[in-house]
């Protein structure tokens, strides 16, 4: 019928145009604009799904082949990070020397400072890392001295604020600008149970156009070259605005053998929260760990009114 063949050409167009757009991926190197296509896997793993189901239903053998390809495509990166973990932790919930991180973009103009503290009392995490701090999420959280003594607080009227509570000692603190544009990261030790543990907060530019992708880039290169120059049990922590299918992303991975607490536990979704269907969600903030930790947890937490869903992972040294 005529409708069944204005559907079949729509699909068809529909499915050329989603290959174009998952072929130009491949081409990052050569353009931010690709580059930012890069970050849709999950997305595009739905979209050919669906495309491909729909040619097997209407017998079309050439449009199935493509659309089946794109779903291979984009089936292997988005499983290997949510299915397949290179290191399972078998260790049980009483496990000793366990420690643990609420990461949180707090999104500046956010007010319900409440709903955050709620989180950190439910959960108690032996740290917490916080993104977008302005002077007034700096006021609301000074409640957290009385059990959060050791600190490095940064608040700042933009939206590249950065805190970092601790439970436990913090030693050689460093504020680093790995891009040289003025947006910071903190660095310190905390000494776990006989141990260093180097624990890196980090919110480096959002690659909207050339300019804050290059800046982008040199963040994460630079922040690489000094995990890599300085060994030990790291933990990195932050809003990279950065998809684990990035290559810029991949390249940090590649140089510092870090390690995904999503790793082989799911897909973990965290922006934007206004999108509540988790198939159109991104994972943009990350805790990375060296290979000498195990995860034991990672959750993502309910909404605290910013734009981000904070994430709690517990790891065993």
């Amino acid at each position: 019928s005529r409708l069944k063949s204005s559907l079949i050409n729509i699909t068809i167009l529909l499915t050329g145009l989603l290959f174009l757009i998952n072929a130009l991926s491949y081409l990052a190197g050569f353009h931010f604009g690709f580059e930012l296509f890069s970050h849709f896997r999950y997305q595009y793993l739905w979209l050919f799904a669906l495309s491909t189901l729909f040619f097997i239903t209407v017998f079309n053998k050439k449009w199935l082949a493509i659309a089946l390809l794109g779903l291979l495509l984009n089936a292997i990166p988005v499983l290997s990070l949510c299915c397949f973990s290179i290191k399972f932790d078998t260790a049980t919930a009483a496990t000793t020397n366990k420690a643990s991180l609420l990461l949180s973009n707090v999104l500046s103009s956010n007010k319900n400072y409440q709903l955050l503290l709620n989180a950190i009392d439910k959960h108690k995490p032996d740290f917490i890392v916080i993104l977008e701090l302005n002077p007034s999420w700096e006021k609301a959280l000074q409640s957290l001295d009385e059990h959060y003594p050791f600190q490095k607080v940064i608040p700042r009227n933009d939206n590249f604020g950065i805190a970092l509570y601790s439970k436990v000692s913090l030693t050689n603190i460093e504020v680093k600008d790995f891009a040289q544009n003025d947006i910071p990261s903190i660095i310190a030790n905390a000494h776990l149970f006989d141990q260093e543990l180097r624990i890196i907060a980090t919110h480096p530019l959002p690659p909207m156009n050339a300019a804050l992708a290059k800046q982008q880039q040199q963040h994460l290169e630079n922040l690489a070259r000094f995990i890599q120059n300085n060994k030990g049990s790291t933990l990195l922590a932050g809003d990279f605005n950065s998809t684990p299918w990035s290559p810029r992303y991949k390249n940090l991975i590649k140089k510092t053998g870090l390690i995904n607490t999503r790793q082989g536990r799911g897909l973990y979704p965290s922006w934007p929260t206004g999108l509540k269907f988790s198939a159109l969600q991104l994972p943009l903030d990350h805790i990375l760990v060296s290979n000498n930790i195990r995860t034991q947890n990672i959750k993502r937490l309910d909404s605290i009114g910013s734009d981000h869903y904070p994430i709690y992972v517990e790891i065993r040294l």
